[in-house]
Order: structure tokens, then C-alpha cells, then sequence
């Protein structure tokens, strides 16, 4: 019998030497993870039927927005804000209310497929560290 293969899907973030990855679940439509990775506030935007992530640093001017994923939103700005109810592309822009045309500053990082343990397909390698997380290295 053949062993059974599956495939994790990631995206690796990296700044100052420091990085971090997160697993993506291909069987959600749209997720989002807020983290601090070398003291840069991020958030990790997910959506699935393009299996498409991309990572933006959440303060925008002075103020930190907390983003997250809204089934209610349509397809074309799947993410919110908390503090304005903004609805945001994954472009990282924002499309209506107070903070209309604003745009996230994009955080290096990559997204990658691949079997536990192996090197990635695209853009990053991840390595797999005793702590079960995968470093990028991109």
C-alpha cells in the first residue's frame, strides 16, 4: 500500500532575521492571523479559492487596526476592520468607509506548498525546526 501524501500550504514571513510561518487551510474560504513578528504588527490575509495569502503590518498612520476575516463580506473584500468596519481587498486596500482608498503596507513573505519536511515548490524554502514551525528562507 502506498504511504498516504498530502501537501501543507504555508506563508512564510521574515523581517529583521526574524521569521515565521503559517499554515493556510485549503478548506476555508477566507481566514486571517493577527501576530507581532520582530515588533512589526501583522496580519496574514487567506483566501482560499485562489489560494492566495499575502501579509500586511496592521498600523496604518497611528492607528493599529484589527483585521479578520467576514463571511458576510462579498468575494471582492472578503476582510474588515474592527475600529471603522472598513472593508479590505487583499490588495490591502481599503474600499469603503472612513478609511476609503487607504492602503497596508505589504510585509515581505512568500506562499508555498509542499509535503511535511520537503522544500517548498514555490518562492520560499521552509525549513522544519524542533518546535514544529517552519522558518522561511527566502
Amino acid at each position: 500500500m502506498a504511504p498516504l501524501r498530502y501537501y501543507l500550504f504555508l506563508h512564510g514571513i521574515e523581517l529583521d532575521d526574524n521569521g515565521k510561518a503559517f499554515l493556510l487551510d485549503e478548506s476555508v474560504e477566507r481566514a486571517c492571523w493577527l501576530d507581532k513578528i520582530a515588533g512589526e504588527d501583522i496580519a496574514v490575509m487567506w483566501y482560499g479559492p485562489t489560494h492566495s495569502a499575502i501579509a500586511y503590518n496592521r498600523l496604518l498612520g497611528d492607528e493599529l487596526l484589527t483585521l479578520y476575516a467576514d463571511a458576510a463580506s462579498p468575494e471582492t473584500a472578503p476582510f474588515k476592520d474592527k475600529e471603522t468596519r472598513s472593508r479590505w481587498t487583499l490588495a490591502g486596500r481599503a474600499v469603503d468607509r472612513r478609511l476609503q482608498g487607504k492602503e497596508l503596507k505589504w510585509v515581505r513573505g512568500g506562499s508555498a506548498a509542499g509535503t511535511p519536511g520537503r522544500q517548498s515548490i514555490r518562492r520560499c524554502r521552509f525549513t522544519w525546526l524542533r518546535s514544529n514551525n517552519y522558518r522561511p528562507v527566502c
